[in-house]
């Protein structure tokens, strides 16, 4: 008995498993309805794949997709989501599968389980393995259920979603699909057989469409980057219409995460209204109305919600992302709400990262784009190139620290250290009797011009963002200013410590040489690591291609002025005599006069200096024309 019990359990098992494997050999019979996504795909690399048979009474449904999440079957009166009968299946976190009867509402909200499931339990059957999602739905072609089950025997437009998200959904139903999915080219009749041509279709309600378009914007505010995209083309894209008492927002990008639309009394992020839409999976797109409190912490869903729900609403479709906002010009939340039938600087925030249903605004993925002056959505139809002078205050900062630290301070530096002996006291570099050597009037105007740049770009940056401001997001942006502040610091105290130095042969005199050493090092090392966040920091005003450019153009310098000073150190160690007295210390208050040897043949270190001399100035005026001409 046993060993029957067995042979009949195995049998079960095998069948089972045959029952709900998908065969697209069976695509040949004109009876079978089939559909791959690819065209040529095998059921172990289908994004998507359907075969469906019938008998006369009943339909076998036979689904499988390479995405392990979900996948199903929609039958629609058009061909758009909505008033939906769905089948199909899903796999839960413990990896088991579960095959549904569905209704999708309204296109917009998540599907729900059928209140009367029609499925033939005892041959409906779903598996997992090795990544692949297969699932076998078995239904009467006709029920009792005509709130929610579609009649099978009649043509209806076939959608065709599917999904990397295991379930269940948020209403207990399929999760999400992954992308728009497919819907037939015209209405099909299962029990008809086979309509071979399929072709991707907005599978969106009319009525829930944003159809943003850059006509007329003479008769209303528009903007678009860059300035000559189409909706679904660009990186950003705005209308704003607006009548004696509401406004309506419509956004447009091909980020795939998040848009929206700030409202601020200045230029810097904090304290400023927000609205727009997030995608929180999927195609799932949710509108919110949000407050950005410090411009450092993330902003948060206001309090009180005052769009109009009904008429606020996202879309993604074909990697675009769109967004329709309507609201009173004057809300009666005063607190996280501005009234917009007043002037205020706009801000175009948007990004790949998508959010949840709950909180605000994922952080958007460059610093946005302001207006450059204050603009009321009411009267105003353009707010010009929408470049602020932050951004240029933001350029210029860039510029002057480039030149101060890849073009100056590593020179300075080396001519300090390494060449003392190449340019000894009785060398000087302007043919003046009492001058300092060479050596030192080429560091110390090296060292000089550098701090006045660093304060230079210091002041510029403060007054471009009128005061201390972070430059939010992870670590690497908040840590940015910090670095500058402390690589500043160091740089205005090397020449007060030198103004204030004890002479050469003075006991206390190592305490200074290595202060200033320290110190200087420091200042360097920080600065170098500085100039590449601030690469990363102003990603947003120079971003695209050319963005990646000044971060080759610092490794690049990294590389060779490391390669240089590397030789130099290794002559200087090999050439190194046992006496110190060739070493010349700086001496009072402007000159020095410590006593050298005659110096050798250094061809070779002063063809490596005017070589390092080249490329970190060559470099830095690179990487300024760079910043220059990069525009947002």
């Amino acid at each position: 008995m046993k060993t029957l019990a067995a042979v009949a359990l195995l049998f079960l098992v095998v069948e089972t498993a045959k029952g709900q494997n998908i065969d697209f050999g069976k695509c040949s019979d004109s009876a079978v309805y089939c559909h791959r996504k690819p065209a040529d795909c095998t059921p172990a690399s289908c994004l998507y794949g359907v075969t469906v048979e019938t008998d006369g009474t009943q339909a076998t449904i036979t689904l499988a997709t390479s995405e392990g999440g979900m996948i199903a079957l929609g039958f629609s009166d058009d061909q758009s989501m909505g008033e939906d009968d769905v089948a199909g299946c899903y796999r839960k976190s413990d990896d088991s599968v579960i095959f549904v009867d569905s209704w999708n509402p309204n296109g917009v909200n998540p599907n729900k389980l059928d209140t009367i499931d029609n499925l033939d339990m005892g041959k409906s059957m779903g598996s997992y393995s090795n990544g692949l999602l297969q699932c076998q739905i078995v239904r009467d072609l006709t029920t009792n259920d005509t709130d929610e089950d579609r009649d099978w025997t009649q043509a209806w437009f076939l959608l065709h979603p599917y999904a990397s998200t295991t379930g269940p959904g948020p209403v207990g139903s399929l999760p999400y699909h992954s992308a728009t999915p497919e819907i037939s080219s015209t209405r099909v009749n299962i029990s008809a057989g086979q309509v071979p041509t399929q072709k991707p279709t907005s599978a969106v309600p009319p009525s829930r469409l944003v159809n943003i378009d850059f006509d007329d914007c003479d008769d209303k505010f528009c903007y678009q980057n860059p300035s000559d995209c189409t909706p679904a083309t660009c990186l950003y894209g705005l209308t704003i219409e607006t009548t004696s008492t509401e406004a309506t927002i419509k956004l447009t990008t091909t980020a795939d995460g998040m848009i929206a639309l700030g409202f601020s009394a200045d230029v810097n992020m904090g304290e400023d209204d927000v609205v727009g839409c997030v995608r929180t999976g999927g195609s799932n797109v949710v509108a919110k109305d949000a407050w950005n409190p410090n411009g450092r912490n993330p902003n948060v869903k206001d309090t009180v919600d005052n769009l109009d729900t009904s008429n606020s609403f996202g879309t993604f479709v074909d990697g675009t992302l769109q967004c329709q906002i309507v609201r009173t010009l004057i809300s009666t939340d005063t607190a996280q709400d501005y009234n917009w039938n007043v002037p205020w600087y706009l801000f175009y925030p948007y990004s790949t990262s998508t959010g949840s249903d709950g909180g605000g605004f994922p952080r958007h993925s460059l610093t946005p784009v302001t207006t450059a002056s204050k603009v009321n959505i009411t009267t105003d139809r353009s707010a010009g190139s929408a470049t602020s002078d932050r951004i240029k205050f933001v350029k210029a900062h860039g510029i002057f620290m480039i030149l101060a630290w890849i073009g100056l301070a590593s020179t300075g530096m080396i001519l300090a250290r390494y060449y003392k002996k190449v340019f000894p006291n009785d060398q000087p570099l302007f043919c003046f009797s009492g001058m300092p050597a060479a050596w030192f009037q080429l560091h110390r105007i090296h060292m000089i011009t550098t701090v006045l740049f660093s304060i230079i770009g210091f002041i510029v940056i403060f007054a471009g963002v009128k005061g201390w401001t972070a430059a939010g997001g992870d670590g690497l942006r908040t840590a940015h200013p910090i670095i500058g502040v402390i690589v500043v610091a160091l740089a205005i105290a090397q020449p007060i410590m030198a103004a204030f130095r004890c002479a050469p042969d003075d006991e206390n005199r190592v305490i200074f040489n290595w202060a200033h050493f320290l110190v200087g090092t420091t200042a360097l090392i920080l600065g170098i690591v500085n100039v590449y966040l601030g690469i990363y920091v102003a990603d947003a005003q120079f971003g695209g291609f050319l963005d990646r450019i000044p971060v080759y153009i610092v490794i690049a310098w990294t590389v060779i002025a490391f390669i240089i000073e590397m030789i130099l150190e290794i002559k200087g160690y090999m050439a190194k005599s046992a006496s110190d007295s060739n070493e010349i210390e700086m001496k009072g208050k402007g000159d020095q006069s410590e006593k050298t040897s005659e110096p050798e043949n250094k061809t070779s270190e002063k063809v490596l200096l005017v070589v390092y001399m080249t490329v970190s100035l060559g470099l830095a005026i690179a990487m300024v024309i760079v910043v220059g001409v990069r525009n947002p």
